[in-house]
């Protein structure tokens, strides 16, 4: 039922980037190739990013902007890409993504193009494996960062709901079959509210905050920008698909 794609193992445990990112090559090396300061600076972006919305984070809490929950919220999302140093599973690309997105996460695909989203190890360990891609042409933001980062820590949440499933009694339970195996509606409602607390800690008004607004202000924005989209179904009885959707054969 699970698959465990070798090809993605780092034995050396360094953050893996994908090839559009330089992949294995070091900073050092990527400045020696042709054409890897691009590379590199769209790494440093990438990171940069992720500092500027952890900054913001701590500054808007500590001013009182947003709580320290709306703070913890971001961080939880920043914190599920790991560091640099640590293979978890997440993968950071930069290329194409649809209808000019900011960003998107998905789950791996092995090279016929067969999504893997799970493997386990010989210790009943599951990891999630995780693609993020950066939007090619478009600007990396600390609201971009933290808002893929959200999806990232949803996905990962049902990898660890899995390994729970599997080294308890119900062994056979499938990861469609549980909670945490929530919708996509669900999914970018809190990837937008992690957006919206960055507007807040930066008193920037956007699309999902504005000033004096109570949360359910927030939501009631947010519902509306996905139903504007087209996104989700937002109805109880449609609510869209979940964000792993595979059945048991």
């Amino acid at each position: 039922m699970l698959n465990s794609p070798l090809r993605y193992v780092d034995p050396l445990g360094l953050y893996e980037w994908d090839a559009s990112l330089g992949g294995s090559a070091t900073d050092e090396e990527l400045k020696k190739r042709k054409g890897g300061q691009k590379i590199l600076d769209r790494r440093n972006d990438i990171r940069n990013a992720m500092t500027d919305a952890a900054d913001q984070a701590a500054k808007g809490a500590l001013s009182g902007r947003i709580t320290s929950a709306e703070s913890g919220a971001i961080f939880d999302s920043l914190a599920a890409y790991g560091s640099e140093g640590e293979a978890n599973g997440v993968t950071l690309a930069y290329g194409k993504v649809e209808n000019g997105a900011a960003a998107e996460t998905r789950y791996m695909t092995d090279a016929s193009g067969k999504v893997t989203p799970f493997s386990t190890d010989a210790n009943g360990k599951v990891t999630a494996h995780i693609v993020v891609t950066f939007g090619e042409g478009q600007k990396i933001t600390a609201n971009t960062v933290a808002h893929e980062g959200s999806h990232t820590a949803d996905r990962q949440n049902l990898g660890r709901a899995f390994e729970r499933a599997l080294q308890g009694s119900d062994v056979n339970l499938h990861p469609s079959n549980l909670a945490e195996n929530i919708t996509k509606y669900a999914t970018e409602l809190r990837a937008y509210r992690v957006s919206s607390y960055l507007d807040q800690a930066t008193n920037t008004p956007s699309q999902v905050w504005n000033q004096g607004w109570k949360a359910v202000d927030r939501d009631k924005a947010i519902n509306s920008l996905l139903k504007s989209n087209k996104l989700y179904k937002l109805t109880p009885e449609k609510p869209g698909i979940q964000i792993y959707t595979e059945k048991p054969k």
